[in-house]
């Protein structure tokens, strides 16, 4: 069981960019691999999964905006 940490860095789906590294709740951590978009069912975006380690390892997921994420690595735009 994981157990959730408040004191964690968080961030909503709304706020994600392409490049950051993202943990779900379930225990999951994802590299957002392309921008989020709106769409009719929430906020939509490809994710790299980087705790799995055979192809297919993309998976596009979706959420509502609100939903929050720990994020475990800023995306920026200097980084090489």
């Amino acid at each position: 069981m994981i157990a959730y940490q408040p004191d964690a860095t968080q961030i909503c789906a709304e706020q994600l960019t392409e490049g950051e590294i993202i943990r779900h709740f379930t225990g999951d951590t994802w590299k957002v691999i392309s921008e989020p978009e709106y769409t009719c069912s929430g906020i939509s975006f490809e994710v790299l999964c980087l705790n799995v380690a055979t192809l297919p390892n993309t998976q596009t997921v979706v959420f509502a905006p609100e939903w929050r994420f720990e994020l475990l690595h800023y995306h920026c735009a200097l980084e090489a």
